[in-house]
């Protein structure tokens, strides 16, 4: 629901149903805007975010990870 809303108004919207995936998706280009699932199986959200600080992505410098 959440992509078809946010296409209709114009967004470009890319989905990742996985971590691991994500991670994929965002070697390619950084999104002006990330919604994350917190509790995904697996590698959850949080340790997504983290792990893109880690890595040192461009734009993601101030974003905050807690639980």
């Amino acid at each position: 629901i959440l992509v078809a809303a946010l296409g209709h108004v114009g967004a470009r919207v890319r989905v990742a149903s996985t971590a691991a995936l994500a991670l994929e998706e965002l070697q390619r280009a950084l999104p002006d805007v990330m919604l994350c699932d917190l509790a995904m199986p697996g590698l959850d959200g949080v340790s997504l975010l983290r792990q893109l600080r880690h890595l040192g992505a461009n734009g993601l410098a101030g974003c905050q990870c807690s639980r």
